[in-house]
């Protein structure tokens, strides 16, 4: 009786890790999808707009993998107070961030013109 229950705690185990590690597109199906673009929710494709970091609202920084409302606010903080990010591995600099989180953001954000952004919106 004890090797049955010792296989199925194997087996739940072995399920559980399999969960863990499914790659991140698989992990991502089930959820909803972004309202930062109208061709993004039509179409199968990986998100193909980027969040412009030196723009980009405390809600819109959120949205990023890794970044939750507390990070996003230290973004525009720092934006604030020390102008407008030359380059995306200049978001290193925030408390927080480090190589593994800006790895999971590089393909989500750029950097362009503040002024010319704003211009258009």
């Amino acid at each position: 009786m004890k090797r049955i229950g010792l296989w199925i705690t194997l087996g739940l185990f072995a399920l559980s890790l399999v969960y863990l590690f499914k790659p991140r597109s698989e992990k991502r199906a089930s959820a909803p999808a972004l309202p930062s673009s109208p061709q993004s929710a039509t179409s199968s494709s990986p998100r193909k707009s980027r969040v412009n970091i030196n723009v980009a609202s405390v809600e819109q920084l959120a949205s990023l993998p890794g970044i939750g409302p507390v990070m996003a606010r230290r973004i525009v903080e720092y934006r604030e107070k020390h102008g407008p990010f030359q380059r995306p591995e200049d978001l290193l600099i925030i408390e927080g961030i480090g190589e593994k989180r800006f790895r999971a953001l590089a393909d989500f954000i750029s950097v362009g013109a503040p002024h010319s952004e704003k211009a258009r919106n």
